[in-house]
C-alpha cells in the first residue's frame, strides 16, 4: 500500500542528507523523525524512534523512491542525491 500524501512538505535543500531532511520534515509536521518516515512509508523497525534500518540515509532503492514521491511529491533523483551512496566511489 502507497502512503497518503503528506499535506505540509518541505522541498529538500541543496546537499542536504536524507535524515536531516526527514527531521526537518518532522519539525514541519510537528512529529517524532520516526512517525514521519512511518507516514512516508519507511517501515522503520523496533518500538524506538532510534532504531532505524541498516541503510536509512545510505542507500535508497525502488521502494524507499517510490514512497517517499507517493507521500512528498520529491522525485527520485533527488532521493538518490539525499543519500551516502552518492559519494561511493569518489575520493
Amino acid at each position: 500500500m502507497s502512503p497518503r500524501r503528506l499535506a505540509l512538505v518541505t522541498a529538500p535543500r541543496t546537499g542536504e542528507a536524507f535524515e536531516s531532511w526527514v527531521g526537518r520534515m518532522a519539525r514541519v509536521n510537528r512529529c517524532p523523525p520516526a512517525e514521519v518516515a512511518t507516514m512516508m512509508g519507511l517501515g522503520l523497525r523496533g518500538a524506538s524512534a532510534d532504531v532505524r534500518p541498516p541503510l536509512f540515509g545510505v542507500r535508497s532503492d525502488d521502494v524507499v523512491r517510490r514512497t517517499v514521491f507517493a507521500a512528498t511529491g520529491v522525485p527520485d533523483e533527488r532521493v538518490d542525491a539525499m543519500h551516502l551512496s552518492v559519494f561511493e566511489g569518489v575520493r
